[in-house]
């Protein structure tokens, strides 16, 4: 496989790459958002949450993932952290809950393994992309 350039990644996770380079000016910037966003917590806090069925904090963490995804213009993970949010903010774990927190995990995987390979690609370590 050759070398997976910022604009590829962004293809892979169904983001919008244009939106993305208009906002943040550089591949450069957006890598080291992504690294960022490796790094953030609150994909653990919302897993940590579902366990628990605990809606006030599965609430707190889709509605966080949902807002950074937007920010880096990641659509398919913040339609799918927006959809668990809407349904979680009643603060009443309803029966699609369940079903939109895969549709969440799906994306974040998509969206982990892309970028991941982006970073190594890019000149990134594995520390950098370490969770």
């Amino acid at each position: 496989m050759g070398i997976m350039t910022v604009q590829e990644c962004y293809l892979r996770m169904g983001a919008d790459y244009a939106a993305a380079l208009r906002l943040m000016k550089s591949d450069e910037r957006i890598l080291k958002f992504l690294t960022m966003l490796l790094r953030d917590e609150n994909y653990t806090a919302l897993c940590a949450a579902m366990d628990k069925r605990d809606c006030e904090q599965a609430f707190r963490a889709a509605h966080t993932i949902k807002g950074i995804s937007l920010n880096l213009c990641l659509k398919e993970l913040a339609a799918a952290a927006s959809l668990l949010t809407d349904a979680l903010r009643p603060g009443v774990w309803t029966q699609d809950v369940p079903e939109l927190f895969e549709q969440v995990k799906k994306q974040y995987d998509v969206m982990l393994a892309a970028v991941h390979e982006a970073v190594q690609a890019n000149g990134g370590t594995a520390d950098e992309t370490a969770k």
